[in-house]
């Protein structure tokens, strides 16, 4: 079995091969399972190399939440509800979607995002927290969380940055539901 914590001190790029994991399940030739609730996400980084190299991780709480979030597909959501590790929370115990959103909003404003596609999703600090419902409650648990190594090491590829941007363009304009939380009982606002 690989740690969380394992997983979070490999750099990007290194060739998958390398790392000695044993694979069970692929996802979109990107994600790779690992253990239980692990998955690495891992792709050839420049163009000519064939070489699949690290480019991060996810966690998820089952394999039905992993291909719901991977695919699309909700059937697969097999309803588990597993607490995340805690070194994937900013804090000890961070795991509501409000208090996810606050810390978010504060220490990487120019990079939080909150909105809902499939599922609801928080990002910010190269972390993506997975949600449920479009509006979780206090009680729920983020169902998976990914973390993208390429932002964390500053690798400088182009093409990536680039193909960033113009997905992050094509979020902003695009009629996805965003929520926001005032802070108080009324709910969430569109």
């Amino acid at each position: 079995m690989v740690s969380c914590e394992e997983l979070l001190g490999i750099k990007f790029g290194v060739p998958l091969a390398e790392l000695g994991f044993s694979v069970s399940r692929v996802f979109n030739d990107t994600f790779y399972k690992i253990d239980v609730d692990k998955y690495v996400i891992a792709s050839q980084t420049e163009e000519g190399d064939e070489t699949l190299r690290y480019c991060g991780f996810v966690w998820v709480a089952s394999d039905g939440v992993a291909e719901w979030i991977f695919t699309g597909n909700s059937q697969a959501d097999d309803w588990a509800n597993v607490r995340p590790p805690d070194c994937l929370l900013p804090a000890p115990d961070m795991t509501s979607y409000r208090e996810l959103c606050e810390y978010g909003r504060q220490a990487d404003p120019e990079h939080f995002s909150d909105y809902v596609v499939r599922q609801c999703q928080v990002s910010f600090n190269d972390f993506a927290y997975y949600f449920r419902k479009a509006a979780p409650s206090e009680g729920d648990y983020p169902i998976g969380i990914m973390r993208e190594v390429q932002m964390v090491t500053k690798h400088k590829d182009p093409k990536t940055i680039m193909h960033y941007d113009h997905a992050m363009e094509n979020l902003e304009s695009s009629p996805v539901n965003t929520l926001t939380w005032d802070g108080d009982n009324s709910g969430l606002h569109r």
